[in-house]
């Protein structure tokens, strides 16, 4: 099994970070620089899926009251 400091994500995700914490003054990403960038992209995605649940299930019950309110007479 792969540690999962070697796997090809970890490394893109390593490369980009290290590239954009150059930018802002870092030269390398150390251990705890990398754990704050990992943490900060997890709750990103949970952020977007968060948001992007709610989207759905807002849409999918505004589709379900037009569905019902055209299946039932005036």
């Amino acid at each position: 099994m792969v540690p999962p400091n070697e796997t090809p994500t970890f490394r893109v995700l390593h490369e980009r970070m290290s590239i954009l914490l150059s930018g802002l003054g870092h030269k390398e990403l150390s251990g705890l620089d990398l754990l704050v960038v990992e943490v900060a992209t997890l709750f990103l995605y949970l952020a977007i899926l968060s948001t992007a649940t709610a989207l759905f299930s807002s849409n999918k019950a505004r589709l379900s009251s037009k569905t019902f309110s055209l299946a039932t007479p005036s």
